[in-house]
């Protein structure tokens, strides 16, 4: 299926990131592109290897009857947002974006969820591995070039 026109100004419905702590941050976007919706995944290389020209960036059609399965399952999710949570060091970092006019919503933690957030946290792991199943593999610049470990978005 081509792609839509996927601007880099095109409104954004959903955002997700992860950060390892001893990796660079991915970040999916889900943007609105023509009449349809693209995922782009970004590895955000903060030392990029010799001969690399950015960032590693994918990009894919996303097909309707998925954003609806995604967003339909997020929406379900109740959440205290005052949850308490444990200060945790070397953690992965966890976040997700709503852009929802007119009350935008950004949800981030630290390694394990706050109390209570599990289910946020399992959909969160459950669309990352939808979207990145959309997506090519990515190149050999993030985790596993800073690791030496095998590639996994899912962690």
């Amino acid at each position: 299926m081509p792609l839509p026109d996927a601007h880099r100004d095109a409104p954004t419905v959903l955002r997700l990131w992860h950060h390892a702590p001893i990796a660079a941050p991915y970040t999916w976007l889900v943007i609105t592109a023509g009449h349809g919706h693209v995922v782009r995944r970004t590895l955000d290389c903060e030392v990029s290897p010799p001969g690399a020209l950015g960032p590693d960036v994918s990009e894919a059609a996303l097909p309707q009857a998925d954003l609806k399965t995604i967003m339909g399952e997020l929406e379900r999710i109740s959440i205290c947002p005052a949850a308490s949570s444990e200060l945790v060091l070397d953690a992965g970092m966890y976040g997700v974006e709503i852009d929802r006019y007119p009350s935008p919503v950004v949800l981030t933690w630290a390694g394990s969820p706050p109390v209570g957030w599990e289910a946020l946290a399992a959909w969160h792991q459950r669309t990352r591995h939808r979207l990145n199943q959309l997506l090519p593999r990515a190149s050999g610049l993030g985790y596993e070039y800073q690791t030496g470990r095998g590639l996994s978005f899912d962690e």
